[in-house]
């Protein structure tokens, strides 16, 4: 990796984290739907929280961008896509002139690791990109035949954990004489989500955050589980093909190791 041109840096160590921070609100409608209002992509915002190992020289030169008079000055990264860093997702094709970030909440360590050569750092990316800059990679067609999850027009994805939550339309208070009043509205208002944690190759997670992104964003999307496995509790069953809507307006992605990521979701269901 490139900072401003001339100082050569190592990549950071697997395990980086990029948010993308997409300009949706939601809300639950009395009829128990979810919806979204959508501010736009130009507003959304793309962060990534990385973990350095850098020699005292590499250090020293990282500081002379992030402290004195460049504290809240803009830099630029570049030849990272190529050798395999993606600060703001695989989706995300590298810019020509790179990308223009600002670096926040650096933390350098002030003693070397064990071995006496390298130096701890952690640092965020905020990328400062100008509208209509992004360029998406294309939704190129890929094999895929690690599982039986259907998600966002891709089949055989490696099956997640699912974190089911039903919530109900009823409530109880304590009264006096120990007695419990109780009352339940109509099951029309029950509002039921799901958190999930997709683990998927480079490109699938390319073609993924590209879909979730520009084409889904607070819109409806089809998701169909496996025998066995029950995305919204066991009442709900197992191999069911559900219509649901992101609730979390922050998509996370992690880099698990060089080809692989883990994508945070929790969405609600419509149907």
């Amino acid at each position: 990796m490139l900072l401003n041109s001339t100082i050569q840096l190592p990549n950071p160590n697997k395990g980086y984290k990029t948010t993308i921070n997409m300009a949706f609100n939601g809300s639950m409608l009395g009829n128990g739907k979810w919806s979204n209002f959508d501010s736009g992509q130009k507003f959304d915002m793309f962060s990534c929280k990385c973990v350095f190992y850098f020699t005292a020289a590499e250090q020293a030169s990282f500081h002379t961008v992030t402290s004195g008079a460049n504290i809240g000055t803009t830099a630029v990264i570049t030849n990272v896509n190529s050798t395999g860093f993606y600060p703001f997702s695989p989706a995300i094709s590298e810019p020509g002139p790179g990308y223009t970030v600002y670096i926040t909440d650096v933390k350098s360590a002030g003693m070397s690791d064990d071995l006496g050569n390298e130096f701890k750092t952690e640092c965020t990316f905020l990328w400062a990109y100008s509208e209509g800059a992004i360029v998406w990679n294309a939704l190129d067609p890929i094999y895929c035949n690690e599982g039986s999850l259907s998600f966002a027009g891709y089949d055989n994805i490696l099956f997640p954990g699912f974190k089911p939550k039903q919530g109900l339309s009823s409530a109880s208070q304590p009264t006096g004489g120990g007695y419990i009043y109780g009352f339940s509205t109509s099951t029309t208002n029950e509002m039921n989500s799901s958190k999930m944690k997709l683990k998927l190759r480079t490109d699938l997670t390319s073609n993924i955050v590209n879909k979730l992104v520009n084409t889904y964003r607070g819109n409806a999307i089809d998701i169909t589980g496996a025998e066995n496995y029950y995305i919204f509790t066991l009442s709900e069953g197992d191999s069911t093909s559900y219509t649901v809507k992101l609730k979390d307006n922050e998509l996370k992605i992690k880099n698990i190791t060089g080809d692989q990521f883990e994508i945070d979701l929790e969405f609600v269901r419509e149907t």
